[in-house]
């Protein structure tokens, strides 16, 4: 198992560094699956940069049935999933968080929260082409 916990900054250049950091660590999976990774790390982490506050820690431990993605940032309230209308630019980062993971959740800590998901490896083959 490959684990890796990273500090971040409080900036949008963050989700860049994370979704590169991911594709580095998941280069032996599947590409699609390190393609749904990617695409989870990135939604996870601009909605840390948007909504959170500092502190923002990503972890990822890569198994070989599944990757489990973890972020923590410094703002107590938990996320909320949205219903985007057609025309909105935001807003579906937890929809598809949800649809690609096999399950999702949210840790309260005294700081801040901790957004977790995991993702099959071998369910996940074949969702994006």
């Amino acid at each position: 198992m490959t684990a890796q916990h990273v500090e971040l900054q409080y900036e949008l250049e963050s989700v860049r560094r994370a979704r590169a950091l991911v594709t580095t660590a998941c280069a032996h999976l599947p590409r699609d699956v390190t393609d749904v990774v990617r695409l989870v790390v990135s939604e996870l982490v601009a909605n840390a940069v948007m909504h959170g506050l500092p502190e923002i820690v990503l972890l990822y431990e890569i198994g070989p049935d599944l990757v489990r993605v973890e972020v923590t940032d410094g703002h107590p309230q938990p996320p909320r999933q949205l219903r985007a209308s057609l025309s909105a630019l935001d807003g579906r980062g937890l929809l598809i968080v949800n649809a690609l993971s096999r399950r999702w959740g949210v840790v309260r800590l005294d700081d801040g929260k901790t957004v977790w998901c995991d993702i099959p490896v071998r369910e996940t083959a074949g969702v994006i082409s």
